[in-house]
């Protein structure tokens, strides 16, 4: 071991471009599948969260037509039907000059909207005397100062607002309402002109409660409406956008174990002269396998603690494109906080340490079989080469066969789906050796004088 160790070492500071490729390769794959990860988490942990500030602990709501729901069916549910649990809302998109991105403001009547929403609202003013119009109350990521003005744009109507507060939300992070304005839901009616109309009214109701009394009384135009039914709509409507996300993490997988295992397996297969010199002095093929695979691991742990690194400033890039896509087709989302889960640390460990373990066991063991004399000559590599590429054509089809039947029986399952797409992957990995050798036998053939001597070699 004295002997082996420093020669396995100055051959690698003999060869420091293919260490650093070794390790490049490791630590792309593994940051590439860490970025995606955490850019999805992030994004769609932030898009739930920011439908529970909205929606709190609403059982039920009442909706109504194109205009809304007449605001006396808010004081019917209340006065008549004895639903105490009830708070009106006016909500829409608006966007402010200036400033990217859109905002989503609250129109809430706080006497009545703390049963549903916990909402904390604090003036910073210490007189509102003279800013009770127009009043409304920012997140304090917009970096507004209470006691100026803020103008507030929706559908072509613009209305200057009077900043006399921020807001928070106890049970989630500040980053969930820095989105979300609030103001008195009668000033939110007139900037969108929505007098004696609400776009919802927010119910929690309790399991025993008798929900036929308040269908009796309700109008023609409007509806109850399960919020956790509504919730399973919204879900279905996001479920495109979630399985992109999955299949681009899922790709990302299957390219990252290809570029580790073609870049490790080169690795060993080019120190074949130096296994054939260290066996040739007395290392057992077992001792050599052993001490190879051991540096290989090691190699897979420093380019996957790289890959989290990396993965993780990658993920800032990737996120900011994620939410800006749910911010245009979906909901006004915050930033999401970039945070590495466990399950993605995990898989980075499995990825990093056990696609670099398995693209060396095997070139390891089929060095370890092979006598010291054949691996100073290349021509016994090449013998196995053109064994394998005859194999390789009929286990190739049959890889291919199997992935165009998974794809086919993947219509409501994207990992069979992407299982059959490794798959197929694999059949022309396998198949390319067979084509190699017949394309490089077609020049060999040629003409010299036409294809020249150096192709012809």
């Amino acid at each position: 071991m004295g002997a082996v160790l420093p020669a396995l070492w100055r051959e690698l500071l003999n060869h420091p471009w293919q260490l650093l490729l070794t390790l490049f390769s490791v630590a792309a794959g593994v940051s590439v599948v860490v970025g995606v990860d955490i850019a999805n988490q992030a994004a769609l942990t932030e898009f739930e969260r920011a439908n529970r500030v909205i929606d709190g602990v609403a059982t039920h709501r009442i909706v109504g037509g194109q205009r809304g729901v007449n605001e006396n069916v808010y004081k019917m549910v209340k006065v008549d039907v004895g639903v105490r649990d009830a708070a009106p809302v006016i909500s829409a998109e608006i966007v402010i000059p200036g400033r990217s991105g859109t905002y989503h403001l609250l129109g809430i009547d706080p006497l009545s909207d703390f049963r549903i929403r916990d909402l904390q609202l604090s003036t910073n003013l210490g007189d509102t005397s003279e800013m009770s119009t127009w009043p409304v109350y920012v997140p304090t990521a917009l970096a507004v100062k209470a006691g100026s003005t803020l103008e507030l744009e929706s559908g072509g109507q613009q209305q200057i607002f009077n900043v006399v507060g921020t807001l928070g939300a106890n049970d989630t992070s500040s980053a969930s309402v820095s989105r979300l304005l609030v103001t008195d839901i009668a000033w939110a009616q007139a900037f969108l002109h929505r007098n004696g109309f609400l776009d919802r009214i927010e119910l929690k109701l309790h399991p025993g409660f008798d929900r036929s009394m308040l269908l009796d009384l309700l109008p023609p135009s409007a509806r109850l409406i399960d919020v956790e039914l509504y919730n399973s709509a919204r879900a279905d409507m996001t479920r495109a956008f979630r399985i992109n996300l999955t299949a681009l993490s899922l790709l990302a997988l299957v390219i990252a174990m290809f570029l580790i295992y073609s870049a490790v397996s080169f690795q060993v297969v080019r120190r074949h002269s130096m296994f054939a010199l260290l066996r040739a002095v007395g290392v057992t093929s077992r001792e050599l396998a052993i001490l190879v695979i051991a540096e290989l691991a090691i190699v897979g742990l420093v380019g996957t603690m790289l890959g989290l690194l990396f993965g993780s400033i990658l993920a800032n890039g990737l996120g900011s494109m994620v939410s800006q896509t749910i911010n245009a087709l979906y909901y006004s989302l915050a930033e999401p906080t970039h945070t590495a889960s466990w399950p993605t640390i995990l898989k980075a460990i499995l990825l990093g340490i056990g696609a670099t373990l398995l693209a060396s066991t095997l070139p390891v063991i089929a060095a370890s079989r092979t006598t010291v004399r054949g691996l100073f000559l290349r021509s016994s590599e090449e013998r196995r080469a053109r064994v394998w590429s005859r194999w390789g054509l009929p286990v190739a089809g049959l890889l291919c066969c199997a992935g165009v039947l998974l794809l086919l029986l993947s219509e409501h399952s994207l990992i069979v789906g992407f299982a059959g797409l490794f798959l197929l992957i694999l059949s022309l990995a396998g198949i390319t050796p067979w084509v190699v050798r017949h394309v490089c036998h077609g020049i060999a053939r040629a003409d010299q004088r036409v294809v020249g001597l150096i192709p012809k070699m």
